[in-house]
């Protein structure tokens, strides 16, 4: 066990009530000193300098040797790990660290005592009364320490040196934020299976009674926030700029990488514009899907009603000036590969731009050919899937017809006088049916996500 200081005097009250003085002192140190002997240790690593601290109380006397500078530092602490306290020795290869340091046996103690050197920097004073110097018992003037050390030179090592590299940083930051965008969008896939829960959740609560009366009093508070809230702008018309202003302002902390402060770590920027990135990611695929919608929505109804408008498309293809043969022809239902849309299916081209190096990239026909990367709108006849084709890929002129339809001529888009899609209708027009989908679910589900829940009692 430790030994517990001990004066000249045993029956002193002042030399108990100064030793309980440092005693409160050197706890309160503790995690400081702690931290400083890591910081210590994580040098001597990578400096090649041998800091031995067998027992777990080592790293703190090492570190109140560094904060204080001037103690001694009686041992009392165990070869092994065991009961001890902040008295514990401070190791000589510690003191060898930052100078030279001896050993002595102080009158009357059978404990040996390492004296450490005074390291530049460190400001002391005597605030509060040492116990006696002829106490035996162990004693440290962490307490003295009024300020820290400073301008010590720092020795960091290759790992530290890199994180706090200032193009490290940068490309630290630029992964976290590419990595973060593809994950935000994924994010926006669960929070849509959330979303969906939600709303089977409040939709089966209505089969019940509670849930019934649970919705209408939901309704109830919803409408009367937002006729208090009406109220207030009336009152305070300002109010109403403010709120938008500050709905904005809290929007570019959380959406621009350069609204906050970067950290100056390179594991920190990374984190930092990883987060930014993923809302980054899910905020693009809620926006999209809100332009997505009426798209799938109208795809899926003319899906459903093909036959019914079978003869009005027969119509528009007579008008462009086919027989009828082929405009039947034309007005069958779709059922071809689709639209490479990403990357072409001869592999020279991306969004229809020729792109000669691709075609040394190992790309399997598996994911050329899938859902992912062609574009096959729901809906369309043969005809308006020529069109749809020759508006969205440059590369693309017309099709082949059976050799008895329209004279023995194929289908082209030229002699028909249609018109290519600009560049930013083009890329959206050749997005897979599948990612728009997706930008649909997720910006309904963040809706459903709103919708209010059951309270505990409610039936599910």
């Amino acid at each position: 066990m430790p030994q517990a200081w001990s004066s000249q005097d045993n029956d002193d009250p002042g030399d108990i009530d100064s030793w309980m003085v440092w005693r409160n002192r050197q706890l309160s140190l503790g995690p400081e000193a702690d931290a400083v002997a890591r910081d210590l240790w994580n040098r001597g690593t990578w400096g090649g300098v041998d800091v031995q601290a067998p027992n777990s109380s080592d790293l703190t006397a090492i570190g109140l040797a560094t904060l204080n500078g001037t103690g001694t530092y009686p041992s009392t602490a165990p070869d092994n790990e065991g009961d001890n306290d902040y008295g514990a020795p401070y190791p000589s290869a510690a003191a060898g660290s930052a100078g030279q340091g001896g050993t002595f046996d102080p009158p009357e103690s059978g404990h040996s005592v390492q004296q450490g050197p005074s390291p530049a920097g460190i400001q002391t004073s005597d605030p509060v009364a040492r116990p006696s110097s002829g106490a035996a018992g162990p004693w440290v003037s962490e307490f003295d320490v009024i300020g820290h050390r400073e301008n010590q030179p720092s020795h960091p090592g290759i790992l530290d040196g890199l994180n706090h590299n200032p193009v490290v940083r940068g490309l630290a930051g630029g992964a976290g934020y590419a990595i973060g965008v593809p994950a935000g969008v994924l994010r926006g896939g669960w929070h849509t299976l959330e979303g969906i829960g939600h709303g089977l959740n409040f939709v089966g609560s209505l089969f019940f009674p509670q849930g019934r009366a649970a919705a209408w009093n939901d309704a109830q508070t919803a409408t009367h926030d937002a006729l208090q809230y009406g109220r207030s702008v009336l009152t305070d018309p300002h109010r109403l700029a403010r709120d938008a202003a500050s709905a904005a302002k809290a929007a570019n902390r959380s959406l621009n990488p350069f609204a906050t402060p970067i950290p100056d770590t390179a594991s920190g920027a990374f984190g930092h514009e990883l987060g930014i990135g993923a809302n980054d990611g899910e905020t693009a695929t809620t926006i999209a899907g809100l332009f997505t919608a009426p798209e799938v929505f109208g795809g899926i109804k003319a899906a459903s009603t093909f036959e019914a408008t079978r003869e009005a498309n027969v119509a528009k293809f007579m008008a462009q000036g086919f027989d009828e043969p082929t405009a039947r022809y034309l007005s069958k239902p779709y059922e071809g590969q689709g639209d490479h849309a990403f990357i072409s299916k001869s592999q020279n081209a991306i969004l229809g731009y020729k792109t000669p190096l691709l075609k040394n990239v190992p790309i399997p026909d598996w994911i050329k050919d899938s859902p992912f990367n062609v574009s096959k709108p729901r809906g369309l006849s043969q005809g308006d899937f020529y069109e749809y084709h020759f508006g969205v890929d440059p590369q693309y002129y017309g099709g082949n017809l059976p050799d008895h339809l329209n004279g023995g001529r194929g289908w082209s888009g030229n002699r028909l006088g249609l018109e290519r899609y600009d560049v930013p209708g083009r890329i959206w027009a050749r997005i897979p049916s599948i990612w728009k989908d997706y930008d649909t679910g997720v910006a309904l589900g963040n809706a459903l996500r709103q919708v209010p829940q059951d309270s505990p009692e409610t039936p599910q």
